[in-house]
């Protein structure tokens, strides 16, 4: 069986510049790898579901990610990405509270949030009218382990 932790490792990246994507592409072939990192998208927005989500530290890397900064994303999902290979894209939004509905947040300390639109009126959305939760996943875990890490150094 494949294991949760390692998942990643037999994935492929692709980052582009001009598109602020990281394409995420796996072969879709392996069922366990394709069945983890679909269910992986689903698994972001139940609070009860813990998912890996390790390719965040991917995407900090590219777009060189430093404490204090925080970053708004969505993630996409493609059964049938280029040469047989399924994908996720990982894209940058700059104006998330205004152009998305649902995206996720690397927050100042680097943890990942999921923020969800929650009002009324989709026309005049505002910051408060969105929700937001730590999402349950392996990122987040490895975070904290970080942060405890340097607090022991200290």
């Amino acid at each position: 069986m494949t294991d949760i932790y390692s998942i990643y490792e037999t994935v492929s990246y692709e980052f582009n510049e001009d598109k602020q994507s990281l394409y995420v592409r796996w072969d879709k072939g392996n069922d366990q790898l394709h069945e983890l990192l679909c269910d992986e998208v689903n698994a972001m927005t139940d609070k009860t579901v813990f998912t890996n989500l390790s390719f965040v530290d991917e995407l900090k890397e590219h777009i060189h990610w430093e404490e204090g900064q925080t970053i708004h994303f969505t993630v996409s999902f493609a059964r049938f990405g280029i040469r047989g290979r399924a994908e996720k894209t990982i894209k940058i939004s700059e104006n998330a509270y205004e152009d998305e509905y649902t995206f996720l947040e690397l927050n100042e300390d680097g943890y990942l949030y999921l923020i969800e639109f929650r009002g009324n009126c989709i026309i005049h959305k505002v910051v408060e009218d969105f929700t937001r939760h730590k999402i349950n996943c392996y990122y987040n875990e490895l975070v904290e382990e970080r942060k405890n890490y340097v607090c022991v150094l200290k």
